[in-house]
C-alpha cells in the first residue's frame, strides 16, 4: 500500500505554522508527499519538506497515523518538524509559502489538514 508524509512545521515561537498553497490546484495545504519504497517516513518527510520548501527540518514528533478515508486518500504519517537550516524555496509543486496564525487559516485551506493541525495543538505524547 502506497503512502505519505506530512509536516506541521511551526515558528520558533510556536504562534505559527508553514503552510505552502499548491501549483497543480491553488489550495493551501501542509508539505508532504508520497514516500518512496525504500524510505522510511522519517526520511520521507524530510526529504518532502526540503523539496517543497527548501528547508532542512528535523522531527520533533511523530503526531499520528491516519487511514485513508477513501479512494483517494493514502496511508498518512504526520510528524512535527522543525527548521534546521535552509531558506524558503518554491519549487514544481510549490507556488507560495508563508507562516500563519492557527487561527487564521489561508483560504482554501484542505479540510483535512485542519483537523490534523487540531491533532497536532492537542501536543499529546500519544500517537493518534
Amino acid at each position: 500500500m502506497k503512502s505519505s508524509v506530512i509536516g506541521i512545521v511551526f515558528s520558533e515561537d510556536k504562534k505559527k505554522i508553514l503552510i505552502t498553497k499548491r501549483c497543480d490546484i491553488p489550495i493551501w495545504v501542509f508539505p508532504g508527499g508520497g514516500k518512496e519504497e525504500s524510505e522510511t517516513p522519517e526520511i520521507a518527510v524530510i526529504r518532502e519538506l526540503k523539496e517543497e520548501t527548501g528547508y532542512d527540518v528535523e522531527i520533533v514528533r511523530k503526531i499520528g497515523e491516519y487511514h485513508p478515508l477513501n479512494k483517494l486518500a493514502r496511508y498518512t504519517y504526520l510528524f512535527e518538524c522543525k527548521i534546521q537550516s535552509g531558506s524558503r524555496t518554491l519549487s514544481e509543486e510549490t507556488r507560495e509559502i508563508d507562516w500563519f496564525f492557527p487561527q487564521k487559516l489561508p483560504k482554501p485551506f484542505l479540510h483535512v489538514h485542519k483537523n490534523w493541525l487540531d491533532d497536532a495543538l492537542q501536543n499529546s505524547r500519544e500517537l493518534i
